[in-house]
C-alpha cells in the first residue's frame, strides 16, 4: 500500500476540466459540467433537438459527447489568460472545428492533422509523441503547450467560428502551466488503459475537498468519490488521476 500527498488544484495548474460523462441525448441549454475547482461549466447548444449525445468513449474515461456537425456545440465563456496547455480525447473521423479559446484563437483537424490557429509558440503532441498527424478512425490523444500563454475569453467546444464538429470529443483539461513531457506520456498511457509503476503515482486533485498536503489514503471521500477499487483511478471521479490524468 502507499499513501499520496494531494496538491492543490492552483498547483496542478488546472483552469477546467469537462469529462463529458453522462449519457442518453443532451438537450438545448443542458448543463455540461467543469469538474475543476473554478466550476467553469458549459452550455450545451443544440437548437436542433438531434445529433447531441454521450457515448461511449476508451472504457479507461468513460463517456464521450458526439457532436452532430449541424448546430451541436459547448459554451463556456471567458476564462481568463495566460493558458499554457490544452489537452483533449478526439476520435478522429472526420476534418473540421474541434475547440475555440477565442474568437482568434482555435483547434481544428485538417487533412487527418491537428491544426492550430492564433497560437504564440506551441508544440502539439498526438498519442504522447510530438507532432500532429491523426490515426484515422481511432480515439486519439491530443496536447498543445504554448510556453506564451494564450487567452481564452470565449471557450467553445465542438465548433470554431461558424463551423461545428462532426464526431466524439472527450476528457478537455485546460491549464495555466505547460505539462511536461513525462506527464504527456502518461496521461495517454493511462488513456488507453496502461498501467503505471507505483513510483510514477501521484493523486493529483482538480476538485474541491482536500487541502493541499491531504491524505487521500486517510480522507478517501474529501474528493467526491473514491471507488474502493484503489489505485488505477478506474470509477473514481471529482480529481485528475495519479499522473495528472482526467477521470
Amino acid at each position: 500500500s502507499w499513501n499520496a500527498t494531494v496538491p492543490s488544484a492552483a498547483e496542478l495548474g488546472i483552469v477546467g476540466l469537462w469529462h463529458f460523462n453522462g449519457s442518453g441525448s443532451i438537450g438545448n441549454l443542458a448543463v455540461i459540467a467543469d469538474s475543476s475547482v473554478k466550476k467553469y461549466n458549459g452550455t450545451a447548444s443544440n437548437v436542433g433537438g438531434t445529433g447531441m449525445a454521450y457515448q461511449a468513449g476508451l472504457a479507461a474515461l468513460n463517456q464521450a459527447i458526439n457532436f452532430d456537425g449541424v448546430d451541436d456545440a459547448v459554451t463556456v465563456g471567458n476564462i481568463g489568460t495566460g493558458i499554457k496547455t490544452v489537452e483533449f480525447w478526439i476520435y478522429s473521423n472526420a476534418n473540421g472545428p474541434v475547440l475555440e479559446l477565442s474568437v482568434t484563437t482555435s483547434i481544428s483537424v485538417a487533412v487527418n492533422a491537428i491544426s492550430l490557429t492564433g497560437f504564440g509558440t506551441p508544440t502539439t503532441y498526438v498519442n504522447g509523441s510530438a507532432g500532429s498527424a491523426l490515426t484515422l478512425n481511432e480515439w486519439n490523444h491530443v496536447v498543445v503547450v504554448d510556453t506564451t500563454g494564450v487567452s481564452a475569453s470565449a471557450v467553445n467546444f465542438g465548433k470554431v467560428g461558424a463551423g461545428y464538429r462532426t464526431g466524439p470529443l472527450d476528457e478537455v483539461a485546460i491549464y495555466n502551466r505547460v505539462l511536461t513531457t513525462t506527464e504527456i506520456t502518461n496521461h495517454y498511457n493511462t488513456g488507453i488503459g496502461k498501467e503505471l509503476a507505483p513510483k510514477a503515482l501521484s493523486i493529483q486533485l482538480a476538485a474541491s475537498g482536500c487541502s493541499t498536503g491531504e491524505d487521500v489514503a486517510l480522507n478517501p471521500s474529501c474528493n467526491g468519490t473514491h471507488a474502493s477499487n484503489g489505485w488505477n483511478g478506474v470509477g473514481d471521479t471529482g480529481y485528475v488521476g495519479y499522473d495528472g490524468t482526467a477521470n
